[in-house]
């Protein structure tokens, strides 16, 4: 009998995680201020910035040409913290998803060019 109980119980826990790991990722107040925006406080971290832009990415509703934004920008933190594979996809989902952006182009190229490959 609690073996029953158990599978009957593993749908409902499995589904609260994945509502939780979703709800987790959704866009916070301020998320666009730091993944649009050019951020000088001391305060702000690298990872606060790559976390402000994977919540707004992971955001449901966003236009091609926002994501194409937040993937650039968020290629480019990458880039700055020396992280140039991680920029490389994302410059590449940014032109897949805006392919006349010339930002996306160039900053994968110069992602290129510091990978050395």
């Amino acid at each position: 009998m609690p073996l029953f109980l158990g599978r009957r119980l593993a749908g409902p826990l499995l589904a609260c995680a994945f509502l939780s790991a979703a709800a987790h990722a959704q866009e916070k107040p301020g998320d666009a201020d730091l993944c649009y925006k050019s951020v000088s406080a001391t305060a702000v971290t690298v990872e606060d910035v790559i976390a402000a832009c994977s919540r707004l990415i992971a955001t449901p509703g966003k236009g091609q040409a926002e994501l194409a934004t937040a993937h650039n920008n968020r290629g480019a933190i990458y880039l700055h913290a020396g992280q140039p594979a991680k920029a490389i996809e994302d410059f590449s989902t940014a032109i897949a998803l805006d392919p006349g952006s010339a930002m996306a182009l160039g900053n994968r190229g110069e992602a290129y060019r510091l990978q050395r490959d």
